[in-house]
C-alpha cells in the first residue's frame, strides 16, 4: 500500500534538508539556524511515521475487506 508514501517522501526530504541547515549553522556558528535545523529533523520523524501509520491502517483495512 503507498497512501503514506507521501508522507514518507516529505519526512525524508525535511529530514535532509534540516540537517543540511543544522550543519550549515554549525559551520556559520549560528546556533539559531542549528537550532531551526534540528526542529526539521523532528518534523521529519512525525512526517515519516505519519506515512507508516497510513500504509499498516490500509494494510489493516486490506486484511479485513478482503482486498
Amino acid at each position: 500500500m503507498t497512501d503514506g508514501l507521501g508522507d514518507k517522501l516529505k519526512g525524508k526530504a525535511k529530514q535532509v534538508t534540516g540537517k543540511a541547515q543544522e550543519e550549515s549553522g554549525k559551520a556559520t556558528d549560528s546556533p539559531e539556524q542549528e537550532a531551526k535545523g534540528e526542529q526539521k529533523q523532528t518534523e521529519s520523524q512525525y512526517d515519516e511515521t505519519k506515512g507508516k501509520l497510513k500504509d499498516k491502517a490500509g494494510d489493516l483495512k486490506d486484511k479485513l475487506t478482503g482486498s
